[in-house]
């Protein structure tokens, strides 16, 4: 009797182990940069809110790291832009820390029963080439549905090349049919990344998209492959490709 209790009790024991591992979860995090300019910080925490409303579950956590007056002005023009995108503010948590020689933001979701981010054990996504080229495509994608040419202008290369079903286009055609297009939706998902070389960076993935573009609807779902070239210190776009997924 007393070998099956313990043998009962051995096993109630080893199904509690497993059911606590399978239920561990992690932090995410989504963005990781040096401040640049509140241009381009908005425009990753634009992508940050993206990532929120896909997942409504988790809670964002806001890390901002840099001199006291950084940190007070990036807080104040980052709630202000959830505040203007009606975010409940309850939903996230800004984290600040002294920092005199750096300005850096972290971005996490965390969702339901993970440790925050200045506790857990994070799948550290960024402060990686792959995080930074992931984060620029999504941004591209932000910047076409808000019809936003100055990004462009900024991020692709001067000898960049697009190529679709329409053709192949230069930078300013990219740019003029860009200006065309009207994007109601779209998502991005299955993400892969290669290194070419240390100053070429090649990621694919997946686009869905409810979008019509000089009077033409796009295909619904895309594969695309993309590709960045470090060039003084930045990378930019100089090859994008799409093909349809019928």
């Amino acid at each position: 009797m007393k070998i099956k209790t313990l043998l009962i009790v051995t096993i109630l024991l080893q199904l509690f182990a497993v059911s606590s591992f399978a239920q561990e979860v992690e932090s995410i995090m989504i963005d990781s940069f040096s401040y640049t300019n509140r241009e381009d910080m908005m425009a990753r925490v634009d992508n940050f809110t993206v990532e929120m409303q896909n997942k409504p579950s988790a809670k964002g956590y806001i890390s901002i790291k840099g001199s006291k007056s950084f940190r007070s002005s990036a807080e104040k023009e980052i709630k202000g832009y959830l505040k203007m995108r009606a975010f409940d503010m309850k939903n996230v948590v800004f984290q600040t820390r002294e920092g005199e020689k750096t300005a850096e933001v972290k971005l996490w979701l965390v969702p339901p029963g993970a440790k925050p981010p200045a506790q857990e054990k994070s799948v550290n996504r960024n402060n990686s080439v792959e995080s930074q080229i992931i984060a620029l495509e999504k941004a591209a994608w932000n910047a076409w549905k808000n019809k936003d040419s100055s990004w462009f202008q900024k991020n692709l290369a001067d000898d960049a090349l697009s190529v679709n079903s329409g053709g192949v286009f230069d930078k300013a055609q990219i740019i003029k049919g860009y200006s065309e297009c009207d994007v109601k939706s779209y998502s991005l998902d299955d993400f892969k990344f290669r290194m070419l070389d240390k100053n070429v960076a090649l990621i694919t993935f997946t686009g869905n998209q409810n979008a019509v573009c000089g009077g033409e609807k796009n295909p619904t779902s895309v594969r695309v492959t993309s590709i960045y070239v470090k060039r003084d210190g930045k990378w930019l776009n100089s090859f994008y490709m799409e093909t349809a997924i019928k």
